[in-house]
């Protein structure tokens, strides 16, 4: 009995590794671009242009199932308030959605001088489920009025990020769209025939043992 449930215990380790990268734009350990990046801020920073809330979102489409166990953000702060409000969310029309699957207020980041810093890990708070083919976003907004954040782009030329400056009620492509730097990690989901055909043989098992009782 104890030796089924080990090699179960086995089987589902190998099926569902943890911490798998779903989607991830990091070049080799972490790197990422910390010359530049897209402004994340609220409505009182004037660094970045117009006197507005500046959102950036960045998509991502899992290739398979899977239930999400961190995301690795570049984010840093320039000025004011350091802080930023992170959600995960839907998409709707190619566009981040009103659904808010998981969300984190960060007080406090690391400080973006132009040189390397190791991104911020954001821990999955409860079980959100990932689904192969559906997209998401991941979106940053400042946390005060006066915050200037920094979300660093990713070096491998990967695109599709959006800008919103009306705090998510419409979205638009800046400039080439380049991509902050950003993974996503989970725990993928097992396909419904491995699960069967791993809890069949468990429970004969247990019937084998019922009946000898």
């Amino acid at each position: 009995m104890r030796f089924s449930l080990l090699v179960t215990a086995l089987y589902l380790g190998s099926v569902c590794p943890a911490g798998t990268i779903i989607y991830g734009d990091f070049g080799p350990s972490q790197a990422f671009d910390a010359t530049l990046g897209w402004c994340v801020s609220g409505p009182t920073t004037a660094n970045c242009g117009p006197l507005t809330y500046r959102w950036i979102a960045a998509p991502f489409t899992p290739g398979a199932s899977y239930t999400l166990s961190q995301i690795d953000i570049a984010l840093a702060n320039f000025t004011g308030t350091t802080g930023a409000v992170v959600k995960l969310t839907n998409s709707v029309g190619g566009h981040p959605g009103s659904t808010i699957l998981e969300s984190w207020t960060l007080n406090s980041l690391p400080v973006w001088n132009l040189s390397p810093f190791a991104p911020v890990t954001l821990g999955a708070v409860g079980s959100v489920s990932l689904l192969s083919g559906n997209q998401y976003f991941v979106v940053a907004q400042g946390l005060a009025a006066d915050s200037l954040d920094i979300w660093g782009n990713n070096t491998q030329g990967a695109t599709g990020a959006l800008l919103s400056l009306d705090q998510g009620a419409s979205w638009i492509v800046p400039g080439a769209g380049t991509l902050s730097a950003f993974d996503i990690q989970g725990t993928a989901v097992p396909e419904p025939t491995s699960a069967i055909l791993l809890v069949l043989p468990l429970m004969a098992l247990l019937l084998r043992n019922k009946r000898r009782d």
